[in-house]
C-alpha cells in the first residue's frame, strides 16, 4: 500500500468508530400451536458507527469519505452489551506493535547467531561469549576478560528492511570500550548477514594474516 492510499484511509478512519453490539431480536412465527413460549433471539453486530442517540445506534458494513452501506438501526432498548474503539488508534496501534516485535525478533536472531560463529571458530565457554537481551542499553555481545582481550572487538547487531550503516557504525563505536575495535553486524531482508568494520583496521586485519 502506498502513503498516498493509507493516508486516505486514515483521514477517512479518524472519523469512524468501530462498534461491537449484543442485542436481541423478535422472533415472529405462524401456524396453529398448542403450547408457544415466549423468545428472543440474541444477536451480535459489528459495524462502523455512523449515528447514535438516546434511542438507537446505527452500524454500517462499509464506509467510503463521508458515506455509509449496508447499514443496521438498533434500538438502544434492545442492546444488551456494547464495545467501541476507534479506527484510527486500532489501525496505528496495531501496526506500530507488530512492527516492533518482528524488529525485536530479527535482532535478537542475528545476534545469536552471531555469537554461534564466534563459540564455533575459538575456543571460549558460553560464558565468555554471551548475547544480550533486546533493548538493554550497551553492547549486544558481551564478551568475558579471556574473549575480550583475544579478540579486541565490541559488537552490534542490527537486522532491518533497509539499513543506515553509518547511524549503526556510530551507535557502535559510541558502546565501544577505548581497547576495543566496533564491530557492526548487519542483515538486510533476504540477504546473507555482513559485518561492518573501520577500513583502516580491515587493513590491519588483512595485513596480519598475509
Amino acid at each position: 500500500m502506498d502513503k498516498k492510499t493509507r493516508e486516505a484511509i486514515v483521514e477517512t478512519a479518524k472519523q469512524f468508530t468501530v462498534g461491537y453490539v449484543q442485542w436481541v431480536d423478535a422472533v415472529a412465527d405462524a401456524g396453529w400451536e398448542t403450547n408457544t413460549k415466549a423468545e428472543v433471539h440474541p444477536c451480535l453486530s459489528v459495524g462502523f458507527v455512523v449515528e447514535e442517540t438516546d434511542e438507537a445506534i446505527c452500524l454500517a458494513a462499509a464506509i467510503s469519505h463521508d458515506q455509509s452501506n449496508a447499514r443496521i438501526h438498533i434500538p438502544k432498548g434492545w442492546i444488551t452489551g456494547m464495545k467501541k474503539v476507534r479506527l484510527d488508534k486500532f489501525l496505528n496501534i496495531g501496526r506500530s506493535t507488530y512492527k516492533t516485535q518482528s524488529a525485536k525478533a530479527k535482532g535478537r536472531k542475528l545476534q545469536q547467531w552471531f555469537r554461534d560463529q564466534i563459540l564455533e571458530l575459538f575456543p571460549f565457554s558460553k560464558d565468555d561469549v554471551r548475547s544480550t537481551s533486546m533493548g538493554a542499553g550497551g553492547e549486544d555481545i558481551l564478551f568475558s576478560q579471556l574473549a575480550g582481550d583475544k579478540l579486541k572487538i565490541s559488537v552490534e547487531c542490527k537486522s532491518r528492511e533497509s539499513m543506515a550503516l553509518y547511524a549503526f557504525y556510530s551507535q557502535a563505536k559510541d558502546n565501544c570500550p577505548e581497547d576495543r575495535e566496533p564491530v557492526l553486524v548487519v542483515k538486510q531482508n533476504k540477504s546473507d548477514p555482513l559485518v561492518v568494520v573501520d577500513a583502516v583496521y580491515y587493513l590491519q586485519l588483512l595485513e596480519r594474516s598475509a
